[in-house]
């Protein structure tokens, strides 16, 4: 869905060729943004849809921010597409890149620690749970309610600046 209203709207735009190269790269992030998440399940990662909030829509705006740390703190996540608003230039569209939160997740699951060190490095890595790179709310909390900043294709830590920006578009 998110792929398909991308293209189709910068197609009306005239910002793409659907037969061009950079269609082709289009797609392409879209598909590695989704491998990457399917990978994450597969190494035992849950849905992260808080990890949609950890950037600010400047920071979401900034090419060369979301060329260097992504769209989101988390692949995990249900991504909205990131878009530029009108008349503004590209920016990253997809998660292409472990975010923060994927990092620090997969560093306590499967970084080896010698035995007797185990607890105190897993504590130690636990403890980073409040910083809010690492921002998490899965299933449940999305499902059920529980968290209204747990939501699925949102993007930003501002949902009125997201809502805006979309109707701009």
């Amino acid at each position: 869905e998110q792929l398909s209203y991308a293209l189709d709207l910068m197609e009306a735009r005239g910002d793409i060729d659907p037969a061009s190269p950079q269609a082709e790269a289009f797609v392409q992030d879209y598909v590695k943004d989704t491998i990457m998440h399917e990978v994450g399940h597969a190494l035992g990662l849950r849905h992260n849809f808080r990890a949609s909030r950890v950037y600010t829509e400047a920071q979401l705006s900034d090419a060369e921010f979301t060329r260097t740390h992504g769209t989101t703190g988390s692949v995990m996540e249900y991504n909205a597409v990131n878009l530029p608003a009108p008349g503004r230039p590209p920016v990253t569209a997809f998660q292409t890149m472990l975010g923060p939160y994927d990092h620090w997740a997969i560093e306590y699951a499967y970084k080896p620690i010698a035995a007797p060190d185990e607890p105190a490095e897993l504590q130690r890595i636990a403890a980073r749970s409040n910083e809010p790179l690492l921002a998490f709310g899965t299933d449940e909390d999305a499902a059920f309610g529980i968290d209204p900043e747990t939501l699925q294709l949102d993007l930003g830590a501002d949902p009125i600046a997201y809502a805006a920006k979309r109707l701009e578009i």
